[in-house]
């Protein structure tokens, strides 16, 4: 499986779909369902080697997730003749097999999963069990859930972000960091993929340089500094040390957040008062609306 960035290299790719089918698996390093399904994906590029498998990591790549409107991940584009034939989205293992048997036949080589179903499909496969899982990241919170995967990576921005420290660190699990340039302040956007209920946010940042003072605004996705003191915020908070523990997500005043297809994030100062703020990862923590529509149905449901 080859691993494109540029593109030239997505175009240079379809071409060769003239010849054989060539499949595009978007994914990215902090989405847990990407490192479910990545390690099947792999296999099945050794067994259907008469098809072309090309790996796009949308924070190495943004340009091509952009032309392809890659919102979500992981995504697969499959292509033959230099069209685009079908579209799988989520960690759909039995849909992807199905997909590549409908258009590059059958496997050059036999292989078998004890089970081919995803996650996302609905069965308790060997997938489910055997793929390393993500621990559940929800700092205590009941009900709610790690909203890193519903964040629209490749809308993601920030005013005043260093070069060499980017926004896109902060969706990260690894030690690559946010830092501020000219100054100490930050504008973040955040979006989403669909409209949630935020409960709280989870701040990670070296304690020196960690945000102190924080602005936040919901659905306001063209701010800039100068709207920055002119709108009223959702909420002011004024984070410590404390907001840092590990096992600790700073609250939202939870009505307030009720209809969020975006946060932006004013950074005004840091704990250390030093002259640039550094920022490790920011964990937005709640429930998407659709999901807990569902649950209120069943709810009703049960009850008559």
């Amino acid at each position: 499986m080859q691993e494109i960035t540029t593109i030239h290299q997505f175009n240079a790719a379809v071409e060769k779909s003239s010849n054989q089918l060539v499949v595009f698996y978007f994914t990215a390093k902090w989405c847990p369902p990407c490192r479910v399904i990545g390690p099947y994906f792999q296999k099945l590029s050794e067994h259907f080697t008469q098809a072309l498998f090309v790996k796009v990591d949308i924070d190495a790549a943004k340009e091509i997730a952009r032309e392809n409107a890659v919102a979500s991940v992981p995504k697969f584009l499959f292509y033959k003749d230099q069209a685009k034939v079908a579209e799988v989205t989520g960690a759909r293992l039995k849909q992807i097999e199905e997909m590549l048997r409908q258009y590059a036949g059958e496997p050059a080589t036999p292989y078998s999963f004890s089970a081919s179903q995803s996650p996302r499909d609905g069965g308790n496969s060997s997938l489910t069990q055997n793929a390393p899982q993500p621990p559940a990241t929800t700092y205590g919170n009941k009900g709610h859930e790690d909203l890193t995967s519903m964040v629209l990576a490749t809308q993601l921005g920030c005013l005043n972000e260093s070069e060499e420290h980017p926004v896109g660190n902060i969706l990260t699990k690894d030690t690559s960091h946010l830092e501020s340039d000219v100054d100490e302040q930050l504008l973040i956007h955040i979006p989403f993929n669909q409209k949630v209920r935020l409960h709280s946010l989870k701040f990670e940042a070296p304690l020196g340089r960690a945000p102190k003072t924080v602005k936040v605004f919901i659905n306001q996705p063209n701010m800039g500094f100068e709207e920055v003191e002119s709108m009223q915020e959702t909420q002011l908070l004024e984070l410590t040390d404390a907001d840092y523990a590990d096992d600790y997500a700073t609250p939202l005043r939870f009505v307030r957040f009720q209809n969020v297809s975006s946060i932006t994030l004013f950074i005004a100062d840091n704990l250390g008062d030093e002259e640039v703020t550094a920022v490790q990862r920011i964990v937005p923590v709640g429930r998407p609306i659709e999901s807990a529509n569902v649950s209120n149905i069943k709810q009703s449901e049960e009850g008559m």
